[in-house]
């Protein structure tokens, strides 16, 4: 069985099938890839350095190293989440520890409520409830490199739709809700998060770095909520 991978083109915005691991891939091929402000940064970058324009390169290197040492966009990502219809709550900075007072029951969308948690803690993490738009196949290092090597050449793992690297370099991979709950050790290294779960998400910091989209997750596990 050949284990398929999703995510959202970043031009169209519709279901793009990933291929090579999906680190690089941005958008459909019949799709103009659409650039954000780093990736344009980063090619001007390249460009000074190989016409030996040292000065200009000098600079777009500064504006980048400043951008990464910017403050993560939490309460941004957050809102954005609740767009997706994801439930959102509140962890502690650097961790993984609910900060409302029933954890992952808390979740919600409502932006109101969202907003008033950031603005108490405003270097809050972002935690999701797993089990309702989508649920997580949860990797840690080491153990769970080798179970993921023989598990994802088995007929039992469902398509992928969105995967996210861990502060610990650990791996989610987003799939779509099944009304399992949780289980722990489904092989070595490996739990499944599902209903009564939850799972830390990008833009995220743990003590050993950031959560970040390896590849971002797909439109069948996102779901744009109706305005009124």
């Amino acid at each position: 069985m050949t284990l398929h991978y999703w995510s959202t083109c970043g031009t169209c915005g519709e279901a793009m099938k990933v291929y090579k691991g999906g680190e690089e891939q941005l958008a459909h091929p019949r799709c103009e890839e659409r650039p954000n402000y780093t990736q344009r940064l980063l090619r001007k970058f390249v460009a000074a350095a190989s016409d030996s324009h040292h000065d200009r390169a000098g600079k777009i290197a500064a504006e980048i190293e400043e951008l990464d040492a910017r403050a993560p966009r939490l309460l941004e990502a957050a809102l954005a989440y609740a767009e997706w219809d994801w439930p959102v709550f509140p962890c502690q900075t650097g961790g993984k520890t609910p900060l409302t007072a029933n954890g992952f029951k808390d979740a919600t969308t409502d932006p109101a409520t969202i907003r008033q948690w950031w603005v108490r803690w405003p270097t809050a993490n972002v935690g999701l409830a797993t089990g309702h738009r989508f649920d997580v196949i949860d990797i840690d290092r080491p153990d769970g490199t080798w179970s993921w090597d023989a598990l994802r050449d088995s007929d039992s793992v469902p398509p992928i739709h969105g995967v996210a690297t861990t502060q610990a370099s650990g791996t989610h991979l987003y799939i779509e809700p099944t009304g399992d709950g949780n289980l722990t050790k489904v092989r070595p290294g490996i739990d499944y998060r599902g209903i009564g779960g939850y799972v830390v998400a990008p833009p995220s910091v743990g003590e050993k770095g950031a959560y970040r989209w390896a590849v971002r997750p797909s439109p069948t596990i996102k779901r744009r909520k109706a305005r009124r």
